[in-house]
């Protein structure tokens, strides 16, 4: 395991210690990324795998360790997210029609945040590909702690915050600190985020010009495709939220949606 190519890796980590650790996973349609903890430290760190890397060699040898914890998260495919004071159980299978589920996929209601419900589907591949990683009944909604962790920020009504995780784009929005807008896109490429946040902005009636674009995943600071997000809005910032302390040459935006699992 020496030889495995981490992200990140502290040079005293070692597979062996497994049992003393915390492994978080985010799982989505193309693939994994995880990170692995003990003593409140963060000791390694995948941004991403593909699928096809996890059923086999290191990675599974490495994601099979007998762990302390194991914290999962699962990137909706299509989500809903619904009052809980309108919420009743009786009536999911209702609202789940609305996310085109087909017989294979699974469909999780889970709390969310600020008196949310959280209705999402998960598509069958994804819950196949997954086999005896994890639970997935245990699992929680990837976003969810990174939601949280925003909200706990007295987020700007003039802020766009973004999490970029494979190929799936989150985006999330609040008026006078309250939840306003959460949803999440497929996307192939920096243009494909550049378009739906620009709709989500439209949508939401915000001026581009006005704008802090503030950012979390897969994004260099720096980099050409954060030139080009930050030709359309006022600001593009990387998140400097952090939930576990982090070392000097690890990106905390990169691992946030991460560590926020917890």
């Amino acid at each position: 395991m020496s030889d495995y190519s981490f992200t990140y890796q502290q040079h005293n980590f070692s597979p062996e210690q497994a049992a003393n650790a915390t492994l978080y996973i985010r799982a989505g349609k193309s693939g994994i990324s995880y990170l692995i903890a003990a003593d409140n430290q963060v000791q390694a760190w995948k941004d991403h795998c593909n699928w096809a890397d996890v059923a086999s060699g290191n990675v599974k040898q490495l994601l099979s360790r007998p762990y302390q914890q194991v914290v999962a998260g699962l990137l909706p495919d299509t989500l809903t997210l619904l009052p809980e004071a309108l919420f009743s159980s009786e009536d999911a299978p209702v609202y789940a029609r609305y996310l085109d589920v087909k017989k294979e996929d699974k469909v999780f209601i889970s709390s969310f945040i600020a008196d949310n419900r959280l209705l999402y589907k998960v598509d069958a591949d994804v819950i196949k590909a997954i086999g005896d990683l994890f639970d997935v009944q245990t699992a929680v909604p990837a976003d969810r702690g990174w939601v949280a962790a925003v909200a706990s920020s007295n987020p700007s009504s003039e802020y766009l915050y973004i999490n970029i995780a494979g190929s799936q784009l989150s985006v999330l929005s609040f008026k006078d600190q309250k939840l306003q807008l959460y949803n999440c896109f497929e996307v192939n490429g920096i243009d494909d985020v550049l378009y739906y946040t620009l709709f989500v902005a439209d949508q939401l009636q915000m001026r581009h010009a006005d704008t802090t674009l503030v950012v979390a995943g897969d994004l260099v600071n720096g980099s050409a495709d954060y030139q080009k997000l930050s030709g359309f809005f006022k600001q593009v910032q990387m998140s400097d939220l952090r939930v576990l302390p982090l070392p000097y040459d690890l990106p905390g935006h990169q691992v946030l949606a991460l560590t926020a699992l917890s």
